[in-house]
């Protein structure tokens, strides 16, 4: 081990515990940061260790203390929209399209979840109401922190049941020392735009399955580490959706 690995390391507690003092940040979303934090703490630590090591000119000191507001500048003209991202979530069924379609608009009240990632704070689906019938009914799924409101986009029954998400509630309920602690984060950056389940009928295999999709966008970058992240988050809802669907329709049957 080098002098950069310690260097990092301590960058990255004394980083994490700033955060959580000052209530900018809560402990899951700091767990979920940590191996990114560690290794920009080690990019900044092996830097810090070269310019030291070559003891370079002043000049070489203040082009790197005003490269960092020139980098700022540069990321704020070169912004982007995140991209439209999709989830799909596929579980098998032992009961027909017509038999899982009233679970799918509205099903029953879910039991509390065993999954340890659902007990640190994340957001997870409780129930789902339906006020009307058809195009331009309401459905509300209700999660742990609230309820997302769903317009009716298309009603194909039992096929096909698409939706467009109009309101929904923060993604996750921060633990933290602080009550009530709402970091910026909470507030629409990651954004469901679009849903569906797609019941299909008997496979080869003689099963059928239903297939829960989700659009949405994450304003978090870089995107491609916390992709991995929001899509495992949101497969995890969908597979405690339909399995539930599953155990209700197969129970009836």
């Amino acid at each position: 081990m080098t002098m950069k690995e310690p260097i990092s390391a301590a960058l990255t507690v004394f980083i994490t515990g700033g955060i959580i003092s000052f209530q900018h940040e809560g402990a899951i979303c700091l767990i979920m940061a940590v191996p990114l934090g560690w290794l920009l703490s080690l990019l900044g630590a092996t830097t810090a260790f070269v310019i030291q090591k070559h003891q370079p000119s002043s000049r070489l000191h203040c082009f790197s203390i005003l490269s960092l507001p020139l980098l700022m500048v540069v990321e704020a003209k070169t912004f982007s929209p995140p991209p439209m991202l999709q989830v799909k979530t596929e579980v098998k069924i032992n009961a027909p399209p017509e038999k899982v379609w009233p679970q799918v608009i509205a099903f029953s009240q879910l039991p509390p979840p065993c999954e340890l990632l659902f007990k640190t704070g994340i957001a997870y689906p409780i129930k789902a109401e339906i006020q009307g019938e058809g195009h331009g009914a309401i459905r509300k799924c209700v999660f742990s922190t609230g309820a997302f409101v769903e317009p009716i986009t298309v009603w194909q029954e039992p096929d096909l049941l698409r939706f467009n998400v109009s309101e929904q509630p923060a993604s996750m309920t921060e633990i933290s020392f602080y009550q009530n602690l709402h970091p910026p984060h909470l507030d629409h950056y990651l954004r469901s735009h679009q849903g569906q389940f797609l019941l299909k009928k008997k496979q080869p295999d003689g099963a059928h399955s239903s297939r829960g999709t989700t659009w949405y966008d994450n304003r978090m970058w870089p995107q491609t580490y916390w992709r991995l992240w929001s899509h495992y988050l949101i497969h995890k809802i969908h597979k405690r959706v339909l399995n539930h669907i599953k155990t209700q329709v197969e129970n009836q049957t």
